[in-house]
């Protein structure tokens, strides 16, 4: 590579621009599907036609939504079909689903292509779980409920002072098992399903911190969530973590930071498996690389990675021949000029006649041979509990939803007093026409994102949403009258139990209590006590 030559990538067009399909299916319907198939590759992949070494596109943007090339009638077919409790027990799905989806992803929605990866990819007991909780919002009660397997729970104790230490150890332990993890935090009371989910929020807090110099970025200083206290610093890039090229020629610290990435990959996998939400942005090209598609790498990857680094060589190739030299940019890393892109990079000028070779040179250090051990390391630790191979039917755009819970746009449309008088349930006390819970609803209504994110940390042990947004929290989000224990309710704070999305409020007289009892509830939410 230190000779300045860069490989040729391979065009994304040849995997579909075929006369047939890749699986082999006997159907009057193979034509058309094939057809599909060219259709979807030109309207994702267009500026392949176009490309020019010399002139990039401005964008790389599909012409089309993806919503454009969804089948109604067969996302409705495969639904039932997945719905069957029969046809999951025995994992006698259909071999039409399965071809279909590795042949045509793209005319399944997203949910329906979630749905078949958890009813087929994760074992019987796993499947049928999944089935349960999609019918009767995790309820154990009536005929599933009886069905419904004891799935193999491996229960750890961690501190939160030691926390991704003891996260490493924790996951290495579990090797290739397919157990569920169930986390407490040692001197609390609270375990289950809400410390468990804060267990995978915190963690991915951590790795985040910019100590551990993992992510390309920029350093950004915060408290927990906004709260008073210590000041930490975290990476973050705008267009989500990507690993960052890592020059040390020390063995010893290679090694630990390829430990790193795998226990990240396996992080990854088990919270998958769990069904639990991550809360790490990452690059939809870190995405590409874990499905292995890295010979396809290119400028257009450059772009999704750092728009704002894309644009920058773009104008470089488009500099008049004359104002070369006034710049003076070497053959070096944006950013690391001590990193050499060629052999004597340091002393290489970039001129009008080699200014291509250089953008391709910055693109394939930065995505791919700068990266190429953590990324294999994530691989690596990813497929001790889960084939890659399960997830080519998702995009890369579609895995951050996968991984880490709702997409930011259906958070946003969902996040209304319209969406949340539907998904909220009032009981034991309280319905639909108490004040307090018109007072709630108004109070989530006028949050910005940082306070959404603390309430929802509060209710339900983590940040985010679920795919689907509010309406998804598995079971719903439950609110009951608080009884209060000194005599007036006004001076009680809510609580909350985690681990059914279970919110208890005192019978506030007023909208500003309510607002300041929240305010300092929503200031301490990072331990668990029952309640």
């Amino acid at each position: 590579m230190l000779n300045g030559e860069v490989p040729v990538s391979q065009c994304p067009l040849d995997l579909y621009l075929t006369n047939k399909l890749p699986v082999d299916v006997d159907d009057p319907s193979v034509p058309s599907l094939v057809l599909l198939r060219c259709l979807y590759a030109l309207n994702r992949f267009w500026w392949k036609l176009f490309e020019d070494e010399d002139v990039p596109p401005t964008s790389h943007a599909p012409l089309l939504p993806n919503t454009a090339f969804h089948s109604s009638k067969l996302n409705a077919k495969i639904g039932r079909q997945l719905s069957d409790f029969l046809s999951v027990a025995t994992q006698q799905i259909p071999q039409w689903t399965g071809d279909l989806i590795k042949a045509v992803p793209f005319i399944f929605t997203f949910s329906s292509r979630r749905n078949y990866l958890y009813c087929t990819a994760f074992g019987r007991d796993r499947a049928l779980m999944h089935l349960v909780n999609q019918t009767d919002g995790g309820q154990s009660d009536g005929e599933s409920g009886r069905l419904t397997p004891r799935l193999e729970r491996r229960k750890v104790s961690v501190r939160r002072d030691d926390l991704l230490r003891q996260a490493e150890q924790t996951l290495h332990h579990l090797g290739c098992s397919r157990a569920m993890l169930e986390v407490g935090f040692e001197g609390e009371a609270g375990t289950g399903f809400g410390p468990t989910l804060e267990f995978y929020s915190t963690v991915s807090r951590e790795i985040q911190k910019s100590s551990l110099r993992l992510w390309h970025g920029h350093t950004l200083a915060a408290t927990l969530d906004g709260n008073d206290g210590p000041v930490t610093n975290y990476t973050t890039a705008s267009a989500g973590l990507y690993p960052a090229v890592f020059s040390s020629q020390s063995a010893k610290q290679r090694d630990a930071r390829s430990k790193k990435f795998e226990f990240i990959g396996r992080l990854l996998a088990q919270a998958l498996i769990d069904s639990r939400m991550l809360d790490i942005p990452l690059n939809p090209v870190f995405f590409k690389w874990l499905c292995g598609e890295d010979k396809m790498f290119g400028l257009s990857d450059l772009e999704v990675f750092d728009k704002s680094l894309y644009q920058s060589l773009r104008a470089l190739i488009l500099t008049d021949p004359n104002d070369f030299d006034s710049l003076e940019q070497y053959f070096t890393l944006p950013g690391d000029e001590n990193f050499e892109l060629v052999k004597g990079g340091k002393n290489r000028l970039v001129t009008s006649s080699n200014v291509a070779q250089f953008v391709k040179l910055v693109a394939h250090w930065l995505l791919v041979e700068g990266v190429r051990r953590e990324m294999e390391a994530v691989r690596r630790g990813f497929e001790t509990i889960i084939k890659i191979d399960d997830l080519t039917s998702f995009t890369p755009d579609e895995m951050e939803e996968l991984f880490c819970g709702c997409s930011e746009e259906t958070w946003k449309r969902t996040w209304n007093e319209s969406a949340l008088q539907s998904a909220i349930k009032p009981d034991h006390g309280y319905t639909h026409d108490s004040e307090q819970i018109r007072w709630l609803i108004q109070m989530l209504a006028s949050y910005d994102n940082q306070q959404q994110r603390k309430f929802l940390q509060f209710v339900t042990g983590s940040p985010k949403l679920p795919v689907g947004g509010f309406r998804s929290l598995n079971p719903p989000l439950t609110v009951v009258k608080k009884s209060g224990s000194y005599g007036n309710g006004d001076d009680e704070l809510p609580s909350a139990m985690t681990c059914y999305n279970y919110l208890k409020i005192p019978a506030y007289s007023t909208y500003e209590i309510f607002q300041q009892r929240f305010d300092v509830a929503l200031r301490f939410i990072y331990s668990f006590h029952l309640t």
